[in-house]
């Protein structure tokens, strides 16, 4: 059951960590896993600890109601569909590669992809302690 649930809501989660925590809440509370009180102390616990604040939020939920396997379900509930949609798209990608359009749509993105990243990397150097602070 934790598996299904926090697998339903990454499929359903858009829009980054802290835009699904109100998804999580809603499935927790309406199971009575957790009070709301409960809920913002998992969620304070879950922004102190390194990484996403999803993932936190439910491999902590799963250890609380679980202990360690609970936690390790949970977490993987909540990954699955990323992993599987990623896959699918991969093939999806491979398998259409050799139609020229798509092949050089995917030169375009990649390009674009490295010119955004050359620009952040330029923004973080002009405006870095050691270059800004000088």
């Amino acid at each position: 059951m934790l598996y299904l649930v926090f697998a339903k809501i990454a499929l359903v989660a858009f829009g980054g960590g802290y835009a699904n925590l109100p998804i999580i809440q809603s499935e927790l509370l309406s199971r009575g896993w957790c009070t709301v009180e409960q809920f913002a102390d998992i969620v304070a616990i879950a922004q102190m600890t390194p990484g996403p604040v999803v993932i936190n939020t439910a491999t902590y939920v799963g250890k609380t109601l679980a202990g360690i396997p609970g936690g390790i379900i949970a977490t993987l509930g909540f990954i699955t569909p990323a992993v599987l949609i990623t896959v699918a798209i991969y093939c999806l990608a491979k398998k259409l590669s050799s139609v020229a359009w798509i092949s050089h749509g995917i030169r375009g993105i990649r390009a674009g992809v490295a010119g955004l990243i050359l620009c952040a990397v330029i923004f973080f150097i002009e405006n870095s302690v050691i270059i800004g602070g000088l």
